[in-house]
């Protein structure tokens, strides 16, 4: 997201705004607090939400195989090793998408600590995967943010 013309829009005309996350992510909601300030807008007026749904896909268990046969499938996937699977999904942010609930609870912390308010979460899987997993997002994560 442009930090000079897609911020400063934002803070003169948006209701809400889509950030993902990247090595700029701790910086873009300063921009647009600057941007609202210089445009005399209060910056929690603007919703700001966070797509959770890119690669790699939000996955949370209690149960260590599970985690790890995520892990494994994420690197076969891209064509890296377990332990660079793990490095990239963790170099951006504290905590990970995948792994325990406190680990999963520590990277949306880390988020609502820049004022994000709404989240798009994805899960991997079909059908009854899918399902299984925002179940257990919901029972492992949400209920304890």
């Amino acid at each position: 997201m442009g930090e000079k013309r897609t911020l400063r829009a934002v803070a003169r005309y948006a209701d809400h705004c889509n950030f993902s996350l990247h090595e700029e992510l701790d910086r873009k909601p300063g921009v647009l607090k600057e941007h609202c300030r210089n445009e005399g807008r209060d910056f929690n007026e603007i919703g700001k939400s966070f797509m959770a749904s890119g690669w790699p896909r939000v996955f949370v268990s209690e149960e260590e195989e599970q985690i790890e046969e995520q892990w494994e499938s994420r690197a076969k996937f891209l064509g890296i090793s377990i332990n660079e699977a793990k490095e990239r999904a963790t170099a951006k942010a504290p905590g990970s998408w995948v792994g325990y609930p406190e680990e999963v609870i520590e990277r949306f912390e880390y988020l609502i600590g820049f004022g994000f308010d709404f989240f798009q979460v994805a899960f991997p899987g079909l059908g009854s995967d899918y399902i299984e997993a925002s179940r257990k997002f919901s029972e492992l994560v949400i209920q304890k943010l």
